[in-house]
Parts: structure tokens; sequence; C-alpha cells
């Protein structure tokens, strides 16, 4: 159980305790409202200091960013209600549009800007002169209780990101090297290999989580930032690699056995090469490095026989994917040894390219500006005086969930979840707080509740629960200075908290009920349009991009695999994903060869890409992946019969991957 784990207990002590010195400050310095320092300090608490310090960051810019759009909003539009309503309802929608196209931490201040706008006005609405003194007393409550959660974090047994990152990454890479010594020797089969590879592609993602929160609270590891994500792209290649050559080898075993049983020895070889280089000295590791690669390129069948033979295709290209991947190896290998010893790795590896899908993203914008105008519609009709909570929750009820699949059921379970946490809180309204009569004992009152929810936070699987109730006690709480029990004041305020989250419920379910099968699709025509802009040449798409998206896509795809699995083509995703980041390498090698060919066999080899980019563009009418083989097929041979040089070779090894691939890639009917 979560409570008796000595790391869970430990982190709640130390949110409870930073949760409680923000309370104190607040009460010494009279914040109008100093509940919002202590739940600041629950939001922003995290098991591993250099996370507290990036999410506060980011919690800072986001309520200094907030606030400031508050007083813009309140200054120009006082005078009309109306109209403030619905500068601020586009102002949520607009970040929250804004967290959703962003996918790295720094998505948090985006959505902190959105609501706290919102949590700074509605309540000022009329007495706009405070509007300034709000904003202020509203930053320094955030501020306080970061600071103090952030002090605790670093000074209180701190857990260190950067080991972690390490760690994970010593891990994943060990993974990596072991997963392409099986496919090497034939031993990834079945369920048990995929598994290998999907997880070798989630722990990337979470790599890369890692790497920036290591930033903040590892010093050393600022200088390998560059190194460790140029680490993790020569690692993905890698992945690729190994996926092509598992492929080119069932087709060997299916066409050629002879051939295939032939290059055993070898592909056995290059796997021990793997299994053992990683703790070798860097120049026998290099040694022998030279001498598999000689090997390698001694057994490949020459140009000649490669136009000749299609079988001799095969196994080029299946030589050319193995020597790929034993120089990644060897690469991935110098850069782990270098940032393990510290060194400044001299790489100037651009942030990757990520996925980002604009329709999702409006669509949950669009919700959480139609929850607000909901609740200050009705505010401003009836005159309630608690409509001003409502919508402020309305808009923090949109903006929490707008990044997953089915926000709505998420928003509905807070609710509920809410509702639990307010009546948790009122009776401690009614029967706990009229009794303390001094800070120690609200300490002592509020531990029996607040200790083991803040534990269960420390465990990912217990947050969705844990956190809302939270939050929620401690934001209805609404500590102060003196205390004053007004039973028609907490009533309203109950009631406007489930009217805002009832109404970003309906809003999200109006606008946000597909599901994964409709994020697993818009990926999938993703991918299909990303190959249709490479094969017709567009400039703006290079490898970096087209990787980073590919990769980030596939990391997007594993999660959501077992709950579209039941269909008959769900359950191939992954593998249609990753047969199209092989197309895709290939349609850039033909791009950068293209421009070697004579003028006759670069024309034969545009036609091709045409053809190409009309499959995956869906505008080639009725031709299916068959007719496009043949048509490749038919490339080939054409192309087998001109003088085309070295690049014809190139040329030739691609279209035959295109080929390869589309075994698997299949274009929706």
């Amino acid at each position: 159980m979560f409570l008796f784990d000595p790391r869970n207990l430990l982190f709640a002590a130390k949110a409870y305790g930073a949760a409680m010195l923000a309370l104190y400050i607040a009460f010494a310095m009279d914040l109008p409202h100093p509940s919002w320092s202590m739940l600041t300090v629950f939001v922003v608490a995290q098991p591993l200091a250099g996370m507290v310090q990036s999410k506060a960051a980011y919690r800072v810019i986001g309520t200094i960013v907030g606030s400031a759009f508050a007083v813009f909003a309140i200054t120009a539009f006082n005078g009309s209600p109306e109209l403030l309503s619905l500068v601020l309802s586009l102002w949520v929608g607009l970040c929250v549009y804004a967290t959703v196209l962003e996918k790295t931490p720094r998505s948090y201040a985006f959505m902190l800007a959105g609501y706290t706008a919102g949590f700074v006005a509605f309540p000022i609405v009329d007495t706009p002169a405070i509007i300034f003194d709000t904003a202020i007393a509203r930053c320094q409550e955030i501020i306080l209780g970061i600071l103090c959660m952030v002090v605790v974090s670093q000074i209180v047994f701190p857990q260190r990101v950067g080991p972690q990152l390490m760690g994970r990454l010593s891990a994943w890479f060990d993974d990596a090297g072991r997963w392409s010594s099986d496919v090497l020797t034939e031993r990834t089969a079945g369920t048990a290999g995929e598994a290998d590879r999907h997880r070798l592609i989630v722990n990337a993602a979470a790599l890369d989580a890692l790497r920036v929160h290591a930033r903040y609270d590892t010093p050393e590891l600022r200088g390998a930032d560059a190194g460790i994500r140029r680490l993790q792209r020569r690692l993905q290649m890698l992945l690729s690699n190994a996926v092509a050559i598992q492929d080119r080898l069932r087709t060997l075993h299916r066409t050629c056995p002879d051939l295939a049983e032939a290059w055993s020895p070898l592909l056995a070889d290059a796997a021990s090469w793997i299994d053992g280089s990683a703790g070798s000295d860097p120049q026998d590791r290099q040694k022998s490095r030279d001498q598999l690669l000689a090997r390698i390129d001694a057994a490949a069948p020459p140009d000649g026989e490669i136009r000749r033979d299609a079988d001799a295709m095969l196994v080029r290209s299946l030589a050319a994917r193995v020597r790929d991947l034993i120089l990644y190896w060897d690469e991935s290998l110098t850069l782990r040894e270098t940032i393990q010893s510290g060194e400044r790795v001299a790489s100037r590896e651009e942030a990757p390219s990520l996925h980002r899908d604009h329709l999702p993203a409006a669509l949950s914008g669009a919700a959480a500006s139609v929850a607000v105008l909901l609740c200050t519609g009705f505010w401003i009709a009836t005159g309630w005086s608690h409509g001003y909570l409502a919508a402020m929750m309305a808009g923090v009820g949109a903006s929490l969930f707008a990044t997953l699949d089915n926000p709505a059921g998420a928003a509905a379970k807070f609710l509920n979840l809410a509702i639990v946490a307010m009546l948790l809180a009122g009776g401690y309204l009614l029967f706990v707080l009229p009794a303390v009569t001094s800070f120690p004992m609200l300490v002592v009152a509020l531990a029996p509740v607040f200790i083991p929810l803040a534990a269960a936070i420390a465990v990912p699987t217990h947050i969705p629960v844990a956190l809302p109730v939270l939050l929620t006690t401690a934001a209805t709480l609404a500590l102060q200075n003196t205390y004053t029990i007004d039973f028609a004041e907490f009533l309203n305020g109950g009631i406007a908290q489930v009217i805002g989250l009832g109404s970003a419920v309906v809003a999200l379910s109006l606008t946000r009920s597909l599901g994964a099968d409709w994020t697993v699709g818009r990926l999938m025509q993703a991918v299909r349009r990303d190959l249709a802009r490479l094969a017709g040449g567009d400039a703006g798409l290079d490898r970096r991009r087209f990787e980073g998206r590919m990769y980030d896509r596939l990391g997007g795809l594993v999660p959501r695999l077992a709950l579209v699995s039941a269909r008959p083509e769900g359950r191939h995703l992954m593998r249609d994903a990753l047969a199209g980041l092989r197309v895709g390498l290939n349609l850039l090698a033909l791009r950068r060869d293209r421009d070697r060919l004579p003028p006759e066999a670069a024309a034969e080899l545009s036609r091709v890409l045409a053809a190409i980019r009309g499959h995956f563009a869906g505008t080639g009418g009725d031709r299916s992946t068959e007719d496009l083989r043949t048509a490749l097929d038919g490339t080939v041979a054409r192309l087998s019969a001109m003088e085309t040089g070295p690049a014809g070779t190139e040329v030739l090894l691609s279209l035959f991957g295109i080929r390869q691939a589309l075994v698997h890639f299949q274009r929706p009917a």
C-alpha cells in the first residue's frame, strides 16, 4: 500500500511541510487568499527536485502572464460585462489551444495563463479599481507557494532528476542493444518482440521529459543536453534500422532460405559485437567494428549483380541496413561515454520537431471558450452573486483535461471527486475548524487528510483520484486569518463549482467525445500526409523534422494500442507506422540522390515519385498498394537497364526499401 512506502511518506511530509510553511507566511503577510499558497504547493509538488523547479518556473510565467491579461481586460472592457466575458472566454480558449499544441513542459505555462486571467478578473468585475492589487496579490500567493515547495524539495533529502535520467538512459541503451542483437539473431518473434519494441518507443518519450527536467537540478548535464538529444536520435535511428533488418530477414527466409543461412554467421558475429562492445576499450571496439564492416562489404553483392537479380537486391539492402545499425550503435556508445564522463558534447543537435494536430487543439479551445461563456451568460442573466466562481471553474475544468483523448470523461470524474472534496471540506468547516485556536492546532487538524492524499499523488496511478480531492478540499476551505462560517456562502460556492465543472463536461462532450480511435486515425493520416509531402519534394520537411514527428507519433500510438487493438486493423497500427517511417526515410534518400542521376533516369524517378505522392495523398484514384508495388518494380527494372553510376545504385536500394515497406503500410479505403 502506498501509505507504507517510505519514499511516498517522505514526499508527503515534504509537500505537507512546504504547504504549511506557505500558509503560515501567507497568514503573516495578511494575503487575501492564503489557501491559494497552500494549494499551489500541492500543484507543483513532484517527487524529483528538477520536476518541481521546471513546473514551478512555468507556473510563475503562466500566472504573471494571466494576471497581466486580466489587468488589461478589466481596464479596457470594465464598462461592458458582455464584451469582457467574451474577451476572457476567448483568451481561455486560445491558451487551451496553445496548451494542446505545445507538447512539452512549456504547455503548463499556457494553461496557467488561460484560467489565471479568469481567477483574477471574474471576482472583481464589480470593483475594477482593485484589479492591480488583486493581480499582485494573486502573483504573491502563487509565487510564495512555489518558493516554499522549491526550497523544501532542494533542502530536505533532495531527489535529483539527473541520476534518474542517466539510470533510465543506461537501461534504455541496454534494451536497445539487446533488442538489436535479438533482431540480428532472429530471436524477436511474436508478442514478446512487439512488447520489447513498444517499450523502447515509450521509454524514448519518457527520457525526453526527464532530460528537460534534469537541466533544472543537475548543472553538469546542461552542457550535455545537446549530446543527450543526439544520443536519443541515434538510438531511434538504430531502432528503425533494426525494424528494416527484421523485415528483410523474414523476406529472405521466405524467398531464398539458402542465402539466409549463408548470412546467419555474419549476423551472429554482428550481434556478438553489439553485446560485447559496451564495456570494451574504444580503440579495440573501433578495430573490431572496422573488421566487421569490411566483412559485410565483402559479402554484399556488387552493383552489377543487384541490377540483374532481385535476391541480390534484397541481400544488398540487408547489408546496408546492418552496416548502418553497427555505425549507429558505435556512435551511440561514444556519445554515452562522453556524457557519463561529464564532458561537454560538441554538437548543435536541434530540438526534435514534434507532431502537432491543430484540429483537436482548436476543438479543445472552443470547448473552453463555450464553457466559460455558458457560465458568464448565466451569471449575467441571473445576477447570481457566485456566478463568477462557476465561470472560473468552467475554465479550470476545460483546461486541465484538454490534452486527453476523452477529456469529458476525465472532467466528469473530476466533478464527482470535487463533490466528495466539498463534503470533506464542509465537515472541516462545521466540526473541526471551530475548535482550532492556533496555527499548530491547524497543522495537526489538517494532517490526517492532507498527508495521505499527498502520499497518494506520489504514485502515478493514484493521481487521478487523489489530486482532485486534495486541491478541491484546499480551495473550498478558503483558510483565512480569522475564522468565520457562513453556510449560505459555503452552499453557494459548492453549487457554483458544480455548475462550472458541469459546463466544462457539457462543452467537452459536444466537441471532444471522439476518443482514442479518432486520435489514432488522425495520427495515421498525418503519417500519410507527410509521406505525400516527401514524395512531392516539399523542402519544408527535412529529415530532422520528419523523424522527430514520426517518433513522436509512434510514442503517441503505443499507449492507445490497447484501446483500438480490438479492431482488425488496429492490431497492426504500430507495424504500419514503423513501415511509414521506413518509407519516409527512403523517400528522403531518393530526394537527395535524384539530382545526381542522368536526365532520363531522373525523369523516370520523378514519375514514380508522383505515383507515390498520389497514393499517400489519396489522389491516385483506385490505385491499390499492389499497383504501386508493380509500378516500383517497373521503375527498378528500367533504372537497372540504364547507366546511372553510384547514385543509381543508391536509388535502386531506396526504391526497393519502399517496395518492401509497402507490404505492411496500406492506404485506408
